[in-house]
């Protein structure tokens, strides 16, 4: 009724309800820029994916509830199919993973790992043309938004991220997520969607939302661009409203 002709999700949980609903929208002449069902699935699964993807970069070892599990306290609790930080838990002894594994049924269990956070923007077409942008979170907010950013033009997470992107045959725009410790940058998962962040890699020099529109219209992206090294910050402006 309103013509559209491409709809972009923004959302987990927007990506989770219409990714199975690709050929329904294809077959109304309407385009839906987000992973395949299958796909979709695997990113939104920690468990598997951090086990599809250990040929080709660090994942931290993961485990359910009951599992022998090899590794020493703390160990971290979080949602197999989690989002924004939400529902995890850091248990440094026995009695505590027993506590809190009892409030779910679906975590996966990790050693809690110290780090720095690098969050990288990434887009692949049908061609197999990757561009990945890095930066690292010098701040964010509990649910992981970043508030201070810094770019890179040339990082090792973009080769990692461009192996990561041709093993699982990605089209599209994706944001994943590393914890760098000792000098080693450990796999965290994969957002199958624009980032909260992606502002960011607008302004440090590339168009991610036409890539987006690119690679689901079947166009190659765009390669050959200058990528800024930058130190951006985002600020909030405190309002007091009331309410009559």
């Amino acid at each position: 009724q309103n013509n559209v002709d491409i709809v972009i999700p923004l959302t987990d949980v927007e990506c989770d309800a219409l990714s199975p609903s690709k050929a329904y929208f294809k077959q109304n002449n309407i385009i839906l820029a987000c992973l395949d069902e299958e796909l979709q699935s695997l990113c939104r699964n920690k468990l598997k994916l951090s086990k599809c993807l250990a040929d080709v970069c660090n994942t931290i070892p993961s485990y359910i509830y009951g599992d022998d599990i090899k590794e020493d306290y703390p160990l971290i609790l979080k949602p197999i199919s989690g989002r924004s930080s939400q529902h995890q838990y850091i248990a440094n002894n026995e009695k505590e993973l027993a506590s809190f594994a009892r409030l779910r049924d679906d975590f996966i269990i990790q050693p809690f790992i110290k780090g720095s956070i690098y969050t990288v923007d990434l887009a692949r077409d049908s061609k197999g043309n990757v561009l990945s942008l890095v930066r690292q979170e010098l701040l964010r907010t509990v649910n992981g938004l970043g508030i201070a950013v810094e770019t890179f033009k040339n990082h090792p997470l973009n080769k990692t991220t461009k192996n990561i992107a041709n093993k699982l045959g990605i089209v599209g725009v994706v944001n994943m997520e590393f914890i760098e410790n000792d000098g080693n940058y450990y796999f965290l998962e994969i957002n199958p969607r624009f980032s909260g962040g992606l502002e960011f890699s607008q302004m440090a020099g590339y168009n991610f939302v036409k890539a987006m529109i690119d690679c689901h219209i079947g166009k190659e992206i765009e390669l050959n661009l200058d990528i800024k090294e930058l130190n951006i910050v985002q600020s909030y402006v405190k309002t007091i409203t009331k309410q009559n």
